[in-house]
């Protein structure tokens, strides 16, 4: 299965529907980018995957690795913090467990920092990362971590995720497009959008790894599909 462009997905969905006008494309592209955001958040994806350094100064304790901009992605999770001179990872703790165990930290409490944890968010959203034992030293650390990706804008944006899964991304925007339709089909494609999440959820990754097959709703052309759905006839 090929790799979809932002454009490619966005023209597939309006095919779909059948409405190629610019209000269509507008809220099929919203849908999109929500899905991409929401499917990027729900496994560790390795095209996502990134690292970078932070050089710690002698009594300082607390650091940003990253500082996201339009052109920067954001620190999703962060999976290791390694000591660049020893060369050793040094252990997670998560705060609550860390404030319980160490109460009473103090800025002389200084050594080899042997512990990291999240402590926060600045005003940016960005996270932000405290050692201990407070560093005695100047030291670099290289951070591992995972990117919550941009949004899709340019027609030849492609989605960070394996190829085989861009096109259920278009789901939700179709979902997305119904609602504004008052159509009850919606339904249908949220229920695609569901069963999507799922399966990337519940696989093995594997090149090989296929977008899940949903059976369409059997209907009845004469029935009324919900309260404001269409009659089919």
């Amino acid at each position: 299965m090929a790799q979809k462009t932002f454009l490619q997905l966005t023209q597939d969905a309006q095919r779909q529907c059948d409405d190629d006008s610019a209000i269509a494309k507008i809220i099929i592209q919203s849908g999109i980018n929500e899905s991409y955001s929401e499917i990027c958040g729900i496994r560790d994806w390795k095209l996502l995957e990134n690292n970078t350094t932070i050089s710690a100064v002698a009594g300082t304790q607390e650091y940003t690795p990253i500082v996201s901009s339009t052109s920067v992605p954001r620190i999703r999770r962060i999976e290791s913090v390694k000591d660049e001179t020893s060369k050793r990872y040094i252990d997670y703790i998560q705060r609550e467990v860390f404030e319980k165990s160490y109460p009473y930290v103090a800025s002389t409490d200084t050594g080899t920092p042997s512990l990291w944890y999240i402590s926060g968010y600045d005003s940016n959203g960005d996270i932000k990362v405290k050692l201990f034992k407070v560093p005695d030293t100047g030291r670099t650390y290289r951070i591992t971590f995972y990117e919550e990706p941009l949004e899709l804008t340019s027609d030849l944006d492609v989605p960070r995720i394996p190829e085989q899964f861009h096109t259920g991304l278009s789901y939700l925007g179709l979902a997305k497009y119904y609602e504004y339709q008052k159509d009850a089909f919606a339904s249908y494609y949220r229920q695609m959008h569901e069963a999507y999440k799922a399966k990337i959820l519940t696989i093995e990754y594997s090149p090989y790894d296929q977008m899940p097959t949903i059976t369409p709703e059997q209907r009845s052309k004469t029935t009324i599909i919900g309260k404001i759905g269409r009659i089919y006839n």
